[in-house]
């Protein structure tokens, strides 16, 4: 095990080595200053590129939208509600999908409406879907991002992933 200061871009390219695949769960709490993905995100991508590796998985809210998102009644409010709680994490995550999309790497960003405790099922939804108001247990991102990293799909693409 390697530890690394991604906020402080401290030992992330040695956190890199022989590594072939970055998967990035970063996530914000009260703890976290405002721009902590945007900023970490964009350390642990530039030590990528130092390093050569170049496959990216990242999640992020789906309070982050995509121009072909389709969008249901229930999804439309709940994340209406969750950018209004929570309008800085919203807007961060943004800012590291704009950085991620714009960099030349082989990325997929997953977008999550609400992550949970609970079992890895695997009986999980993911692409261009309307997520309602659920939850997704952080064990099945877990395994959806295995599974992008291990059948190759979603590359440079945004799905979005329910239960």
């Amino acid at each position: 095990m390697v530890e690394a200061d991604v906020y402080e871009s401290v030992d992330i390219a040695a956190a890199l080595d022989d590594a072939t695949v970055v998967c990035n769960a970063l996530r914000h709490s009260k703890l976290t200053p405002p721009d902590y993905l945007d900023v970490a995100g964009g350390h642990i991508l530039d030590a990528m590129e130092s390093t050569g590796v170049d496959r990216y998985l990242t999640v992020v809210p789906a309070t982050v939208r995509h121009d072909t998102d389709r969008i249901g009644v229930a999804e439309a409010l709940a994340v209406s509600v969750l950018r209004l709680l929570r309008p800085t994490a919203t807007a961060d995550a943004a800012a590291h999908v704009e950085d991620v999309t714009d960099r030349d790497l082989d990325w997929t960003v997953v977008r999550a409406l609400r992550l949970a405790e609970g079992p890895t099922t695997r009986q999980y939804k993911t692409g261009d879907i309307t997520l309602g108001v659920g939850s997704v247990s952080y064990g099945d991102v877990a395994a959806f991002l295995l599974d992008c990293c291990e059948r190759g799909i979603y590359r440079q693409m945004q799905p979005k992933i329910r239960t």
